[in-house]
């Protein structure tokens, strides 16, 4: 049996290997985006404020000018003064991808470039779609469950016995180059297997979400996102943002606007994002779909009024991202992710290195 494994626990590590690679280190990013994307571009993302700012449907005509070709798909709202609005465009495709910055005091661009300019958000999306759209995400779904027997198995294979479980955390570094790698390997992967099993449980349940509550739906109630559409009226044109603003304000009171989303190429719906005063969990918001053309409210997802279910569900995203452990557990899965890294690395030179030792000859051919 123990041969088996290995043979399953090598064989998948080569298999997948590159691609673990590469969400490690993408990975590694998502726990402090935000702080990252805002320091890297500190000066594109952070302005001096005016006295008044300009209106959200001029900065929206801005970037519908810039780039008409494109359609905005969201917008992140400055939460502090001195920031800057950021917009996401996508082509109708969805391959092309561009972020623009815009002072809103100003009604200047501050920053105007494709998705690979900006390299935390690349590695964001890079890390849900591998920058190959949905279709990709079957793909990552196989992948985090590859994960998931990779952790399981190789606390098996290092299981050195009760008697023996100190000596199994030994390392000995100075034993040469392929000693070190093989312990670092097989410490390494034992002391975050845990952290590597919640990653990849929780990145299947991101993947295949909607399986889940399909399943889950049947047994329990489930606050599932709405999808409204709206007809064009005869007599009404798209109003003004600023007006869908100010009825997501007259809803959501004091609690602050942070980001919207414009489901369709134009602004027919238009759903805002507010932050709840008592969050009981990371990135909670309350959600408003608002008909762009009358300002009525189409639905509403509440942040303090789901279902039991429900609350299980959006506590998947925070455990994936450690925010719901606060900052260590930031750090935790940010060293999660490098130790992801170090361990696909490590296990790759084991494996060419034994490769190499096996062509070697033993013995001189027959006959010298």
């Amino acid at each position: 049996m123990r041969v088996w494994l290995y043979k399953v626990h090598r064989w998948i590590g080569l298999s997948i290997g590159s691609l673990l690679l590469l969400q490690g280190c993408t990975g590694t990013m998502i726990s402090f985006r935000n702080e990252l994307n805002r320091a890297l571009h500190f000066d594109a993302l952070h302005v001096t404020p005016g006295r008044e700012a300009h209106s959200a449907q001029s900065l929206l005509d801005l970037v519908r000018e810039r780039h008409p070709q494109l359609q905005i798909r969201s917008a992140d709202l400055p939460v502090r003064a001195g920031q800057t609005w950021l917009f996401r465009l996508e082509s109708v495709d969805g391959r092309a991808m561009r972020y623009v910055a815009v002072d809103p005091f100003r009604r200047k661009v501050t920053r105007d470039a494709m998705l690979a300019a900006w390299p935390v958000l690349w590695s964001l999306e890079f890390h849900k779609t591998l920058l190959l759209g949905q279709k990709a995400k079957i793909v990552i779904g196989i992948e985090a469950l590859c994960l998931l027997a990779l952790a399981i198995i190789g606390p098996m294979l290092w299981w050195p016995g009760r008697r023996n479980l100190r000596r199994g955390f030994k390392m000995k570094l100075n034993g040469g180059f392929n000693r070190g790698v093989r312990d670092l390997h097989r410490v390494g992967g034992v002391v975050f297997a845990l952290l590597l099993m919640v990653t990849s449980i929780t990145g299947t349940f991101i993947i295949f979400r909607s399986t889940f509550e399909t399943v889950v739906s049947r047994f329990a109630p489930l606050e599932l996102r709405p999808w409204p559409t709206v007809e064009k009226p005869a007599d009404h044109e798209l109003l003004p943002l600023d007006a869908v603003l100010d009825a997501a304000r007259v809803r959501h009171g004091d609690k602050p606007l942070v980001a919207l989303r414009f489901p369709f190429a134009d602004s027919s719906v238009v759903i805002t994002y507010a932050v709840p005063a008592n969050a009981n969990r990371p990135r909670a918001t309350d959600q408003t779909w608002i008909n762009g053309y009358t300002a009525g409210i189409l639905a509403t997802h509440d942040a303090a009024a789901l279902s039991p279910a429900t609350e299980i569900f959006e506590w998947i995203v925070p455990i994936h991202s450690g925010q719901a452990f606060g900052i260590s557990g930031r750090i935790a899965f940010l060293a999660t992710g490098l130790a992801l890294a170090t361990l696909v690395a490590s296990g790759f030179l084991q494996w060419n290195s034994r490769r190499r030792a096996q062509a070697k000859p033993t013995a001189d051919p027959p006959g010298r």
